[in-house]
């Protein structure tokens, strides 16, 4: 599993890779050779779990004068992969590859931001209600005279759920998670304050 830092980036992928080109470069290196490496597609393997995005490697031999046959490895790793006869390769360009980093970097940010456009709200209840489901945080502030009541079985509050005056708590769901529907119960002496941000 990897995991995303503080500046979005994913550490743990991003070390493999440098590993396994750092193992590549050194395997070519001991050997006196220069290569080529290419990004390519594979796709219609006869076994499916191949298919999927490699670093091909040719390395050429500078006595023979020519490249040997291609190596396969996949994101991350050093060890070859041995592709079946009926496998379909795409080579893809510089920029094919860098628009498809783009995009996934753009899904992890979407992913982990979610909707960057929050509408807050702030509204005074002095009547039993319920606060829909969806939003990111829902603050209560009992402002009243009296208890009032938050969460509860179809607005008829449980043991325990007492809101007292002058106290206020708040739910908020983790990133772009929302929380689900929310009743309370105010009233003339029991006013809730409800701060919503959805």
């Amino acid at each position: 599993m990897s995991i995303l830092n503080d500046r979005l980036q994913n550490a743990s992928w991003q070390l493999k890779v440098l590993r396994g080109l750092s193992n590549i470069a050194d395997n070519i290196v001991a050997a006196d050779n220069d290569y080529e490496a290419k990004t390519v597609n594979v796709t219609l393997c006869s076994n499916s779990s191949l298919n999927g995005l490699y670093l091909e490697i040719r390395i050429f031999d500078p006595a023979t004068g020519i490249f040997a046959s291609p190596v396969y490895y996949r994101s991350g790793s050093n060890t070859a992969v041995v592709l079946p006869t009926p496998c379909e390769i795409k080579y893809l360009s510089d920029a094919a590859v860098l628009a498809l980093i783009l995009s996934e970097l753009e899904s992890i940010d979407t992913e982990i931001k979610g909707n960057a456009n929050k509408t807050p709200s702030l509204n005074r209840f002095a009547a039993n209600g319920t606060i829909t489901a969806g939003a990111f945080s829902v603050t209560f502030a009992n402002v009243g005279t009296t208890a009032a009541g938050i969460g509860g079985d179809n607005g008829v509050p449980t043991a325990g759920t007492d809101l007292e005056p002058g106290e206020t708590v708040t739910f908020s769901g983790s990133g772009k998670d929302t929380l689900a529907a929310i009743d309370y119960q105010a009233s003339a002496t029991a006013i809730l304050l409800i701060a919503e941000v959805r």
